[in-house]
Order: structure tokens, then C-alpha cells, then sequence
């Protein structure tokens, strides 16, 4: 038997693994991270909201500890082992704690981290253009997003994200109904 591997036919005895999710639903990044705080809460686990991480203790690139404040109060030590990154668009400042920790001399790998804008946003397809069974859609091509010369200017002028969005979007914007 052959299959598809991208652009190509593969044979049988390239194809290592293949995984096929007919009828997988969807997945909510946000509701999932708020059921496994609520199972680990559940199971224990204490909860320092708002907080702030500001300091990891680590020796010979083993972390001891982290200190941390609520509410502005002052810093708190906890003892622990372990230090889960899940900062999101500031796991960037986290790394750093990482690196302080280290002595900022190899101790503690730097995390190769890029920050990408992910937006998400809700159109009504009043046309039925799309059908509700319509699978998720991925394009492969750049999407221009037919700014006038006056609007792509002006968006420009703005700096930072909106200039970018004066440019072709890169391929991978999707959609599902």
C-alpha cells in the first residue's frame, strides 16, 4: 500500500506511525487548563492567586526553592523541586529567573523562546457560505487582507503589530465552522 506523505507518495516501509482522528472533536486550551487546575486543586494543591514568581533558588543547577509575593507583600520562600514554565508570553522573564538562578553562566539551558501573535475572532457567515460540517481549514498560501496604499501606510505608521498586519499574512491561517 502507498499513502501521502505531504507532496509525495510514500511506501509502506517508510511510514513510521499514522494517526487518523475522524471523529476527535475540539479542544479548548482554556478549558482544559482550568480542569486540570481544578483536578490539582482537587488533589491538594494550594494556589497563591494573584502571585508573582520573583526569585529561584537553585545549587549546582538543581532547584531548592522559589520565592514568591502576594498581593505586594513580602517575598515568600517555598521549598520544592521542580519549576513548571507554563508563563505564556512571559515565560521570556521566567527564563531569566532560570538563568539568575544559574549564576547565568550554563547552569540553567536557555529556552529558544519567540512570541507569536495568535488571534482568534468570531464572524457570522450570515451567507452559509460555510457548511457546519465543513472540517478545520488550513491555508497554505499567504493571505493579503486588501488594505488600500492609504490604509497599509497608516498601519505602518502605527509601529509595532499593526505594521505588520500592512504586509501578507503567512501561511497558516485557519478556520473552522
Amino acid at each position: 500500500p502507498r499513502a501521502t506523505c505531504g507532496a509525495r507518495a510514500c511506501s509502506e516501509s517508510q511510514v513510521q506511525s499514522l494517526m487518523h482522528c475522524g471523529r476527535s472533536g475540539w479542544m479548548s486550551a482554556q478549558q482544559m487548563g482550568a480542569h486540570l487546575l481544578e483536578q490539582a486543586r482537587e488533589a491538594g494543591t494550594m494556589t497563591l492567586c494573584p502571585g508573582e514568581l520573583v526569585r529561584v533558588h537553585a545549587e549546582s543547577g538543581r532547584v531548592h526553592a522559589v520565592s514568591l509575593t502576594t498581593d505586594g507583600a513580602e517575598a515568600e520562600t517555598v521549598a520544592c523541586q521542580v519549576v513548571v514554565n507554563c508563563a505564556g508570553p512571559f515565560a521570556a522573564e521566567l527564563d531569566l529567573l532560570f538563568q539568575a538562578a544559574s549564576g547565568g553562566g550554563g547552569g540553567a539551558r536557555r529556552l529558544p523562546l519567540l512570541n507569536e501573535v495568535h488571534a482568534k475572532g468570531v464572524l457570522r457567515d450570515v451567507r452559509g457560505v460555510v457548511p457546519s460540517t465543513a472540517p478545520m481549514m488550513i491555508w497554505q498560501d499567504a493571505v493579503d487582507l486588501g488594505w488600500s496604499e492609504n490604509e497599509r501606510d497608516e498601519l505602518r505608521a502605527m509601529g509595532g503589530f499593526e505594521a505588520s498586519l500592512a504586509s501578507s499574512l503567512p501561511a497558516g491561517a485557519h478556520f473552522r465552522p
